[in-house]
């Protein structure tokens, strides 16, 4: 058995998974090379803030997602085979199922492959911190689930 540390950047690729919380991966079939992550969620001046979310895209999404209006869609539309949301000038969350819907830079990532596994499209619109650049973020459907349900348990904290 190979042993890889899953706290910094490992190429995955041919290995698989064994256990669901185990931070150990065995050599085996078809696998992907991806960041492990596990980020963590905080509710602050009425923002959500994401650990390694540096120009705020995901933070950005969980405010989206979340907000009073799309609370009830949540479960529908980001199922894998969900829509996704999309506020004009704010953000969008969309569904990656084929190369070439992965945003800038990511359609470069030659180990994400958006056919074999769900990944989801984050986008924050310009604002005035940033007018010129639309910030993208690329993430599992698992992953996003979660920092979703971290964020509704915040929200109703709050």
């Amino acid at each position: 058995m190979n042993d890889c540390i899953l706290t910094q950047d490992c190429d995955l690729t041919g290995y698989t998974f064994s256990g669901e919380r185990s931070m150990k991966v065995s050599a085996g079939s078809v696998g992907l090379a991806f960041k492990l992550m596990k980020r963590k969620v905080t509710f602050e001046n009425s923002r959500f803030w994401v650990t390694d979310d540096h120009h705020q895209v995901i933070g950005n999404a969980l405010d989206l997602i979340t907000n009073n209006r799309n609370r009830p869609l949540i479960e529908e539309r980001l199922a894998p085979d969900g829509d996704g949301f999309m506020l004009d000038t704010i953000g969008t969350v969309a569904r990656v199922y084929t190369r070439e819907d992965l945003p800038e830079p990511w359609d470069e990532g030659v180990t994400l492959d958006p056919e074999n596994a769900e990944l989801w499209a984050l986008y924050r619109d310009p604002d005035r911190s940033d007018p010129y650049i639309r910030r993208t973020m690329v993430i599992s459907g698992d992953e996003l689930r979660a920092l979703v349900a971290q964020a509704l348990r915040l929200g109703d904290e709050a």
